[in-house]
């Protein structure tokens, strides 16, 4: 335990130690909400591609 003191007071400073956690915590929450919101696109195209199906509808008018 001694030892781990020792490297977060002399070898690395404190301060850095938290803005590199703080870094790092901002990179996985962004890389999170990135993929909660692939996930959300991904359902909505599958709903957009159920509802094509069971509806078709005519694209192009017949004159």
């Amino acid at each position: 335990m001694n030892y781990f003191k020792f490297l977060i007071t002399e070898k690395i400073p404190y301060r850095l130690l938290v803005i590199v956690l703080l870094l790092l915590n901002m990179i996985f929450n962004n890389t999170n909400n990135v993929s909660i919101n692939v996930n959300e696109e991904i359902k909505k195209h599958k709903e957009i591609k159920e509802e094509m199906l069971k509806e078709p509808k005519i694209l192009i008018e017949e004159n």
